[in-house]
């Protein structure tokens, strides 16, 4: 009789261990299973013409928004990293503070870290330069000077940054080295669309050979961190075709000889014929 006893309380409880256990691994069916989340990396932000980041600008960082929720700014070199995304696709939208927007559908997969590296077109300054030699107030000879006058139209879509422009004048028998030069400061240019108006600036009493034909090279910098390098481009205004290799290596060279002088991103060149 005990025996029989004993049995059948093993029986019992080798029975509600197993209820127990089935009881448990059920439950674990039942509660949700968190979903593996996906996370964005912003890396960098790139404007397209400079390659250079886009981190901190004139009215702040730009900001990055997931489907509506604003989740940060990007650093100072123009990245950010946001996580605990769900995988699926979302709308990336980064604000540029003054400037706009860039939207961007991303799509991500749980447990994926996704980079996401946005091009972006920064406004920037543009520049039309204008040059004349006015010889007729300093032709006295032996000494041969002019006033030389620099106007400068911002034709781009923001103000420009500590604008100047250097200026060189050359004789035409030897364009290897200037035989006078000047800085001209200009400031702050705002767009012509909305100043309505150009800029002027007269460097008087320039060393001006007249007699054989004087060429004047102009070269324009600018500060605004997104104006575009533009060495190679040349305007002229009639200058032979054959003079102008000669002229720009000229000009160039200087520059590379005379860094002081480049006090900013050497934005247009300018070459004009006169005499």
């Amino acid at each position: 009789m005990k025996e029989e006893l004993k049995t059948r309380k093993s029986v019992a409880i080798v029975t509600g261990i197993i209820i127990i256990g089935a009881i448990i691994i059920g439950a674990l069916f039942l509660i949700p299973r968190a979903r593996a989340k996906g996370t964005i990396v912003v890396t960098p932000l790139v404007d397209e013409e400079t390659g250079k980041r886009v981190g901190k600008v004139a009215g702040g960082y730009p900001r990055v928004i997931i489907d509506g929720e604003d989740r940060g700014h990007v650093t100072d070199e123009g990245q950010l990293r946001i996580s605990d995304l769900e995988p699926e696709s979302h709308e990336l939208i980064v604000v540029i503070p003054t400037y706009g927007e860039y939207r961007k559908i991303v799509s991500v997969k749980a447990g994926e870290t996704k980079q996401v590296q946005l091009d972006v077109d920064m406004p920037n300054p543009e520049f039309r330069i204008g040059v004349e030699a006015d010889v007729s107030v300093w032709h006295i000879p032996p000494d041969e000077l002019a006033d030389i006058s620099v106007t400068l139209t911002n034709i781009g879509d923001i103000d420009s940054l500590g604008t100047s422009v250097l200026v060189l004048v050359y004789k035409e028998g030897d364009l290897s080295t200037p035989i006078a030069t000047r800085i001209i400061d200009f400031g702050s240019l705002a767009p012509r669309q909305r100043a309505g108006q150009s800029w002027t600036k007269t460097w008087e009493g320039a060393d001006f050979i007249y007699g054989p034909k004087e060429i004047i090279a102009v070269a324009v910098f600018d500060g605004y961190p997104f104006t575009p390098q533009n060495k190679e481009v040349l305007s002229r205004i009639s200058v032979p075709q054959s003079k102008v290799e000669d002229l720009s290596n000229s000009m160039l060279s200087y520059l590379e000889r005379h860094p002081e002088k480049v006090v900013n991103t050497t934005s247009k060149i300018l070459l004009a014929w006169f005499g």
